[in-house]
């Protein structure tokens, strides 16, 4: 056989056959290069998309436990108020015997001492005549509850909620807005936050005789709704009907300022007008806040204050919701709010990836 008809009859060696022929290396490399490229894109638009939709269910476990919040902080508004409100009633009813027999209500003080030893979320009882005196007040004192001497009692006539509560008939009762406690005229300090439950008591001829009016510890309330709230992503609060926070003020340094200028502070409806606007047309929702948060809520409408059917008659009650007069509120919006700086936070782990992913296609371009 011949030397050239052997060389054709040679195999090239598996190392030659993975290498390019010496005049295809550019082209090679130029298309490992473009292969590469077009790859990087594709696994970053993945990764973009991938993490897109990371961060809108993260999003939406947020809202999702923010909703949860806001319904155990909602169920605790009502139930607390709720409680106040039939302890009002059996108060009146106690009365309206008394007052119907022709006895003294001023015989119910060993009463009502007991009972407010027994409710410490009460810092005042106190029954009041038709013209709007004090007749019989028991009051929180430093090692429990005392009655308040004769010459102690007020005269509460000029008071608002006295004038909204004249207009009360059976079983109407009244739950007047957060307020800070006041006596003979001033903000009692250290500021105490109240709401004030009262309810009419009628005499036997049908007239009425005057007023029960119990004083609750608001604080007591704002507090267990705050730490409620404290379990959720956001941070809690309850605004009025009007729009102001309570939880910053009554919760925060801001007593004093409260107590010179007799007013709440902070303004949610000011601060966050685009959602202030939004949560008038609901009942409850989730919307963004307009400053890059978001804000979770539901309305409490204090007229919902209604006894279960199997209630008797006789201790059943109406929430007064259209007397003339601002002590009447119509409810609060209670919500949790996330603020931008937490928002993004929150969401930063699914944009990381993407970040890191586009690092490194950039260190190795």
């Amino acid at each position: 056989m011949s030397r050239r008809g052997s060389a054709r009859g040679r195999r090239p060696s598996p190392a030659a056959l993975l290498l390019p022929p010496a005049g295809s290396l550019r082209v090679f490399l130029v298309n490992f290069c473009l292969i590469f490229a077009a790859l990087a894109v594709l696994g970053t638009g993945s990764l973009y998309y991938a993490d897109k939709a990371t961060r809108q269910r993260i999003a939406a476990q947020l809202r999702y436990e923010e909703r949860i919040v806001v319904d155990a902080m909602l169920r605790r508004v009502r139930e607390t108020l709720f409680t106040v409100t039939a302890d009002l009633v059996y108060l009146r009813k106690r009365a309206e015997r008394q007052v119907q027999s022709g006895q003294p209500v001023e015989a119910l003080s060993d009463d009502w001492q007991d009972f407010a030893g027994s409710h410490r979320a009460y810092f005042q009882l106190r029954y009041l005549d038709a013209a709007g005196r004090e007749r019989l007040r028991v009051q929180d004192g430093e090692t429990g509850p005392i009655l308040v001497a004769p010459e102690d009692l007020q005269d509460k006539s000029a008071t608002s909620y006295m004038q909204a509560a004249a207009l009360l008939r059976p079983p109407e009762i009244l739950v007047t807005r957060l307020d800070a406690n006041r006596e003979f005229g001033r903000i009692q300090l250290p500021v105490q936050p109240v709401i004030r439950f009262l309810a009419p008591v009628m005499a036997a001829d049908g007239s009425r005789a005057g007023s029960v009016a119990v004083n609750y510890r608001a604080a007591l309330l704002l507090s267990s709704v705050q730490a409620i709230g404290a379990a959720g992503p956001g941070t809690p609060f309850l605004a009025s009907d009007r729009g102001r926070a309570a939880l910053a003020d009554y919760t925060s340094g801001e007593a004093e300022a409260i107590a010179r200028d007799g007013a709440l502070q902070n303004q949610f409806a000011a601060a966050y007008p685009a959602a202030w606007a939004a949560m008038q047309d609901r009942e409850s929702g989730s919307m963004a806040d307009g400053a890059g948060g978001w804000v979770t809520y539901s309305r409490f409408t204090v007229s919902s204050l209604q006894p279960p059917a199997a209630f008797e008659d006789a201790t059943r009650w109406r929430v007064a919701s259209d007397l003339t007069g601002s002590e009447v509120p119509a409810g609060w919006f209670i919500g949790s709010r996330i603020d931008a700086a937490t928002l993004e936070r929150l969401l930063a782990p699914a944009e990381s990836r993407t970040a890191s992913v586009l690092s490194l296609f950039a260190t190795k371009s």
